[in-house]
């Protein structure tokens, strides 16, 4: 039954395909109609029970055999771990799940549970480059982001400017630069860059990288230097999804000293079906950061 559906809706596609003079859709890399129901499976993310137990973590439970794992950041080598109020996604990749109106917020762990869970609000989002900027006595200098090979991210931008200018690709271009998109580079770097130190509490700074703020997909930003006497330009593509959020650590004054984070702390229910629960219900729509937690996960509520 299954398949005569797949079926049906092949033959309509193809048919309103004909009637307006197009192309007929390409099937080449589908040869058969178990290969297309597998190619309408693989869009469906959720897990079944077993498989959300078996693998761990946190998910958005859609039902009670279907769980949905939530998209995790992006890892940084330990040069640029120092990045607690940004989160990194793959533009091409991500998967952000929604939390609807029946659904919930699970964890599935054989670790000891936490008190408390952090769940902290979105505050700005954008598209950037794999590179990150500081000001220094040079004037405004650009390095590359190095991720960790479990992240999937493809840095090849960084990769090519290095191999082009050092000879080497190890990932690692540090440059001093007079002009970003045509800007002289320090009025680009006031105006163009996110700092989400910015959120962290006064004298603990917990966040060190800045980042080029672009609001389009793949939108090109030219970077402009000297290599001596001669002038060079390179364009980059902003395939990096960022999130800025307040994930910093903080302590009252009050004796013991509380450790706390800006957001909503929710404590989980535990069940005897193998996982906590979070209870969301109260949340405004919007993305959160789950943030007391040394891989931290985004998910959205759309109610």
């Amino acid at each position: 039954m299954k398949k005569l559906s797949i079926l049906c809706i092949l033959i309509c596609l193809l048919f309103l395909s004909s009637c307006d003079g197009l192309t007929p859709m390409l099937l080449n890399d589908i040869e058969s109609l178990d290969n297309l129901e597998n190619a309408f499976a693989e869009k469906d993310d959720g897990l079944s029970y077993s498989e959300a137990k078996e693998q761990g973590g946190f998910f958005v439970m859609e039902d009670e055999n279907k769980f949905v794992p939530l998209e995790e950041d992006m890892k940084f080598f330990i040069d640029h771990s120092f990045n607690d109020n940004i989160f990194f996604t793959d533009a091409e990749s991500e998967k952000i799940p929604k939390v609807g109106k029946a659904e919930k917020i699970v964890l599935f762990s054989n670790k000891l549970i936490k008190d408390k869970y952090w769940f902290v609000p979105i505050q700005d989002e954008g598209y950037t480059i794999p590179f990150e900027f500081y000001y220094a006595s040079e004037g405004v200098c650009i390095t590359g982001l190095e991720f960790k090979q479990e992240s999937n991210y493809d840095d090849y931008q960084v990769e090519n400017v290095c191999l082009k200018y050092t000879g080497y690709t190890n990932k690692e271009f540090r440059k001093a630069v007079d002009y970003i998109n045509e800007k002289i580079a320090k009025e680009s770097y006031d105006s163009d860059m996110v700092f989400p130190e910015k959120l962290c509490p006064h004298g603990l700074p917990c966040s060190n990288i800045n980042v080029f703020r672009g609001k389009k997909y793949l939108e090109t930003v030219t970077i402009a230097f000297y290599a001596g006497t001669s002038y060079c330009e390179e364009t980059f593509y902003a395939d990096l999804k960022y999130y800025v959020f307040d994930g910093c650590e903080k302590k009252d004054k009050r004796i013991p000293p509380q450790i706390y984070y800006s957001g909503t702390a929710i404590t989980p229910e535990f069940t005897k079906e193998g996982y906590v629960i979070f209870d969301t219900s109260s949340f405004e729509n919007g993305k959160y950061v789950i943030a007391n937690l040394n891989e931290r996960v985004i998910f959205e509520i759309s109610r």
